[in-house]
Order: C-alpha cells, then sequence, then structure tokens
C-alpha cells in the first residue's frame, strides 16, 4: 500500500435544493475531490494521453464528436462540440447525447484514478442518474466529471454538463467499476 493523500485543487460545484413554494435554488460550496494513492507527474500525462486516445477511437464517442478538454488525478473535462447529427427539433440537444457524455465523462473521471488502456484492467458502468436542468440549443457544450470516491472495484463520479455560456444544463452521477485482473 502507499501513502494516500488527498486531492489538491478544490473547486466549487453547484449544490441543489429544493425548498417548498421557493422552487430550486442553487447555492455554490466547496467539493472535496477524493483521496487516492499520489500519481507522479509522468503517470498523470501518461493517464491524459491514454484518455484522449480512447476518447479518440471509441466508435460511440467518435461518432457525437466527443473531446478530451483538459484531465488530471480524479477529474475531466470533456467538450462535446455541436453536430446536427446529435439534435432533436430547434437543434435542441438529442437528452441521449447528453445521458452518453455524462456516461463517457463520468468513466473517464474514473480511469485517471487507474491505469486505462492497460489490458490488466476491465471497466465498466454499473449505475448511472441523469437530470436534465436546461436545454443545449445550437452549441457546444461541456461536461466536467470529478470522482467523489474510490473504491476497491467502485468509482463513484459526479458530472456536470454546462452550455457554451457555462450555464448548467444537466448533472449527472456515474457509478463505474474497475477490475483488475491480474497480470495482463
Amino acid at each position: 500500500m502507499g501513502t494516500r493523500r488527498s486531492l489538491q485543487g478544490i473547486r466549487p460545484f453547484a449544490e441543489f435544493i429544493l425548498s417548498g413554494a421557493e422552487g430550486l435554488r442553487v447555492t455554490m460550496r466547496q467539493v472535496p475531490l477524493l483521496s487516492c494513492p499520489a500519481m507522479a507527474e509522468a503517470d498523470l500525462e501518461r493517464g491524459r494521453q491514454r484518455v484522449a486516445k480512447i476518447l479518440r477511437v471509441m466508435p460511440f464517442s467518435l461518432q457525437l464528436g466527443m473531446e478530451l478538454v483538459e484531465a488530471g488525478e480524479g477529474w475531466v473535462t470533456v467538450r462535446l462540440p455541436f453536430k446536427k447529427e446529435n439534435t432533436t427539433a430547434a437543434d435542441a440537444l438529442h437528452g441521449g447525447a447528453i445521458a452518453s457524455l455524462i456516461d463517457t465523462t463520468g468513466s473517464m473521471a474514473a480511469w485517471t484514478t487507474s491505469e486505462i488502456g492497460n489490458p490488466r484492467y476491465f471497466g465498466s458502468t454499473v449505475g448511472m442518474t441523469v437530470n436534465y436542468l436546461s436545454g443545449v440549443l445550437s452549441q457546444d457544450c461541456l461536461a466536467e466529471g470529478r470522482v467523489l470516491k474510490r473504491g476497491k472495484e467502485i468509482v463513484y463520479s459526479d458530472v456536470r454538463v454546462t452550455d457554451a455560456a457555462g450555464k448548467l444544463c444537466a448533472q449527472g452521477s456515474v457509478i463505474y467499476r474497475i477490475v483488475d485482473r491480474g497480470e495482463a
């Protein structure tokens, strides 16, 4: 077992509180990131390169047009460019494309805590929730995924999707499982 440490860089996330007649109220709070084994900068860079490569070669993310914007230990930002093929009426981004963006972003965040691309490891989504808050109309959107907790195999991620102006459009939770198959 290596030394465990908390990740640096706590960034604000919106917290949603439903309160009677007032409806939805948004407040900002600091959300601490997970604790996980410390990774060397070279390992982080290799991980970023692997995540970017996976997004470029995975047929479904390629079809949707997903692109890695940035990544670090326990978090990723993925861009979904506007494509007419991913819309419904009035150039609104299809909910399935948003759900796919949330799933992919949450799983890529999970992989930043492991060795993506190493045949020793296998992963898959075991659960997901999606909350649609506002439509994405005729524009790109960004998804920021953060690992909330990582166990031996199960990784919990929170994903926020914003439009080009930074408006929160969707939020989701992804539960991902990464299995160590032993020596590859």
